[in-house]
């Protein structure tokens, strides 16, 4: 799904309704906000799934930063191989603003077909991947070069210190953490864990 929606707050009001985890109990879970995954560039929100700051330790915190992390890798997939094999997303799109969303969705829309039709198009070798527990970096980081890097318009932005998440969002991330360290548990993550303590 690719939805420009509206600008930043008002676009909050787009989100779906709040709904039970799968296999939940009403009474050991509220319903939960859809969301939407970020970094430390963002201040922690109700509807954002993001790490916890700082260094983490413990077992169910680290297990959901990895969650949180495997989430942020797809989606820099998803962006890193559409611009590195569509030029155009590697710097400001040079068109009247209304365009761009058409620039945008044209270029989801390819990308998404290719990725499914021509196997030349992204491998899999060519998108990050995990193997192992390891991550393995992809060919798309190599084929944008520094060149390409230093105009990216996909850059680093600066974290948000000093702004205190609210009760609400920190007992939204709570229970997500619970739940996925219980009744959304995958097969690899205590092993994982239990190897890498």
């Amino acid at each position: 799904m690719v939805d420009f929606g509206a600008y930043g707050r008002e676009n909050d009001r787009r989100l779906p309704p709040p709904s039970r985890l799968p296999d939940t109990n009403p009474s050991d879970y509220p319903e939960m906000p859809y969301g939407v995954v970020a970094d430390d560039a963002f201040p922690q929100e109700v509807y954002m799934w993001k790490p916890f700051p700082g260094r983490c330790t413990g077992l169910m915190p680290r297990s959901w930063m990895i969650y949180i992390y495997r989430a942020r890798r797809t989606i820099e997939n998803a962006f890193g191989i559409m611009a590195a094999r569509w030029r155009v997303f590697l710097k400001s799109i040079p068109c009247h603003p209304k365009n761009v969303k058409h620039v945008v969705l044209a270029g989801v829309v390819l990308h998404n077909f290719l990725s499914v039709a021509d196997p030349r198009y992204a491998d899999e070798t060519y998108g990050d991947r995990y193997h192992n527990g390891r991550l393995l970096a992809g060919h798309w980081r190599q084929d944008i070069s520094e060149r390409d890097i230093s105009t990216c318009c996909f850059q680093d932005m600066a974290s948000k210190i000093g702004k205190n998440a609210s009760y609400a969002a920190k007992d939204v991330r709570d229970y997500q953490m619970k739940y996925f360290n219980n009744e959304g548990i995958v097969p690899w993550q205590e092993e994982y864990f239990t190897e890498h303590e």
